[in-house]
């Protein structure tokens, strides 16, 4: 378990997302990792990459 998508095994290939508790996203990593399922599950803007089989993410500013 992580809360940094860089510490993510290249050969990740599935995901969850949780918020309070409950799980917000489960599946297949391309499908749960994406930027508008990352950002709301932590209710902030984040911009989630995949380059090279790594994955990262970025805050984004809100507005």
């Amino acid at each position: 378990m992580t809360h940094h998508l860089e510490e993510l095994p290249a050969g990740t290939t599935h995901a969850l997302l949780l918020r309070a508790g409950r799980a917000v996203a489960a599946g297949a990593a391309a499908d749960v990792l994406t930027t508008q399922r990352v950002s709301a599950c932590f209710a902030h803007p984040v911009r989630v990459e995949r380059r090279g089989g790594r994955w990262s993410a970025r805050a984004g500013a809100r507005g």
